[in-house]
Order: structure tokens, then sequence, then C-alpha cells
């Protein structure tokens, strides 16, 4: 994803969108919330889950990335 593509995120994050961001299937990522194995912890909401934005940006080091970039200015 570019970095305009992921500024303008929402909030929380689909497992679909989420997997696209890691580079898997939908599939690793629901085994994955099955197994507990997941850096980040999911939101369930009714049956759907849902991923906070904010953290998953943060483990994918794009905000040390754009503090960087800022720094260099």
């Amino acid at each position: 994803m570019t970095k305009d593509e992921i500024e303008s995120l929402p909030r929380v994050l689909t497992p679909s969108e989420f997997a696209r961001l890691f580079g898997v299937g939908k599939s690793t990522v629901y085994d994955a919330i099955g197994t507990g194995r997941l850096p980040i912890e999911p939101i369930r909401i009714g049956n759907r889950w849902m991923f906070p934005t904010l953290p998953v940006i943060r483990l994918l080091g794009y905000e040390a990335d754009r503090a960087a970039a800022e720094e260099g200015r």
C-alpha cells in the first residue's frame, strides 16, 4: 500500500484489509485469530472481527518512517 492509502485507512480494519497490509490471505488471518497467534488483539463485534488501525500501522513501522521523514525535512 502507498502512504496515501495507509493515511486514508478507516479507524478499524476488516480481516481482508489486515491481510492485504501483511501480504497474507484472509484465511491465514482467520486461522491466526482462531489460534491466538496475532501480534495485535482483534476486536469481535457480533460475528465480525475488526482490527484497530493505529496498532497495525505502528507494528508495520509506518509512524517511525513518517517521523524520520519529517526530521529529514
